[in-house]
């Protein structure tokens, strides 16, 4: 039912218009109510290191580590590079090598991916978006000015309070999706 609710909870945050009442803040309650066991990434990355993928159970356990992904609203956002993890690099480990340590390895490497790609995608100038990034990481907040400083294009007013907004929406999924 948890992974349900926080199904609805997304599209229902996706669709919210600003002018309308929002029922966020009684969703969030709700959520917080619903929430038993608290599932973070160092539990995940326990389970990740005692997953065998030659073992006759790797697809239940498998399956049982994404279902816990899909109840924790934390760790929703970093359920399909996990799923990746698990299927394109855990069988690859050799028993001599660190799970922890090929795990940091592809979550930098998916990392840096993902910026790159929305850096050519939105024509940012690739050093100020990683500044801007890192300041947000750092202090959780997002200033106008600093975004608009990652822009290489000129823009009209309205260009560029919408690229603002998907840029601003844009970092913060990015930082919530790779933050460990």
């Amino acid at each position: 039912y948890r992974s349900k609710y926080l199904d609805m909870y997304d599209e229902i945050k996706s669709k919210t218009v600003k002018e309308k009442v929002s029922i966020l803040d009684d969703l969030d309650f709700e959520v917080e109510l619903l929430k038993r066991d608290d599932i973070n990434v160092s539990y995940i990355m326990l389970l990740l290191k005692e997953l065998d993928p030659k073992s006759e159970s790797f697809v239940s356990d498998k399956e049982f580590l994404l279902k816990l992904l899909d109840g924790s609203e934390e760790l929703r956002s970093k359920r399909e590079l996990i799923e990746k993890f698990l299927s394109e690099n855990l069988p690859l480990i050799l028993e001599d090598q660190s799970v922890e340590a090929e795990f940091d390895s592809y979550w930098l490497k998916e990392k840096e991916e993902a910026i790159e790609k929305f850096q050519i995608e939105e024509n940012l100038d690739p050093d100020k978006l990683k500044e801007t990034i890192n300041e947000y990481n750092f202090s959780k907040k997002l200033h106008r000015d600093m975004v608009k400083l990652t822009f290489m294009d000129k823009l009209g007013l309205k260009e560029r309070r919408t690229k603002i907004e998907i840029v601003t929406s844009a970092i913060k999924d990015l930082v919530q999706r790779f933050t460990l």
